[in-house]
């Protein structure tokens, strides 16, 4: 009998842990303004997993151009398991709310469940 109480233990820590994690992958309520040109202080945070967390995350500081505008396609670069690696970047929406912008490479990703990659800036200020 203690057998089988210790795998509905294990059972519902797996249900538990599966629900956390799909929290953690949702986009917070971020429901900014959508910019098409923004001025960046020159980094950000790249989360490549998508989880859209920013600065809490696991995020990887990455450089940026000092202006940014949507349809722009910018060359991260940046080190990971101890390697450079450089990725393409598509910004295909820009959204702003006070001077925090985010970057996504989907366009339903604001309200998406997978936002795909998100890069996020404190000190942007919109352009246009």
């Amino acid at each position: 009998m203690s057998q089988i109480r210790i795998i509905a233990v294990i059972c519902i820590a797996i249900v538990i842990a599966a629900l956390a994690f799909t929290r953690r992958a949702t986009v917070p309520d971020f429901h900014g303004a959508r910019a098409s040109e923004i001025a960046t202080p020159g980094q950000g945070d790249y989360d490549e997993a998508g989880h859209d967390l920013g600065f809490f995350s696991g995020a990887i500081q990455v450089a940026l151009p000092a202006h940014i505008a949507e349809g722009q396609t910018i060359t991260l670069s940046y080190a990971k398991d101890g390697a450079t690696r450089h990725d393409a970047f598509a910004v295909v929406r820009i959204s702003a709310k006070k001077s925090l912008c985010r970057l996504y490479d989907r366009e339903n990703a604001v309200d998406s469940r997978v936002p795909g990659k998100v890069i996020s800036i404190k000190d942007c200020k919109v352009l246009r």
